[in-house]
């Protein structure tokens, strides 16, 4: 088992959480000149929906979007709705 693995298990095991994801990359992207802060994240036990996203505007974290999540990466940047963060 990788170390990566070992410490998600850990984490269920002692957190109890139904569900632990693993950060893939932070990125940050430029809307409308406001800085959009992108989190991607994998859950290596869900098979269907492995990648979701997390963005949020940097300057007003309560402005995000939302999605399903993906079996891909691109599968979960396409269906996130992106148009939530525009002021």
């Amino acid at each position: 088992m990788s170390d990566a693995a070992s410490i998600i298990n850990s984490i269920a095991r002692y957190s109890k959480a139904e569900e632990v994801g693993q950060l893939v990359g932070q990125y940050r992207a430029y809307l409308n000149g406001e800085e959009i802060k992108v989190e991607i994240y994998h859950r290596p036990t869900d098979g269907h929906y492995q990648y979701s996203v997390d963005a949020y505007v940097s300057d007003d974290p309560t402005r995000r979007g939302f999605g399903n999540g993906g079996a891909t990466i691109d599968e979960a940047l396409a269906t996130y709705h992106w148009d939530k963060l525009a002021g």
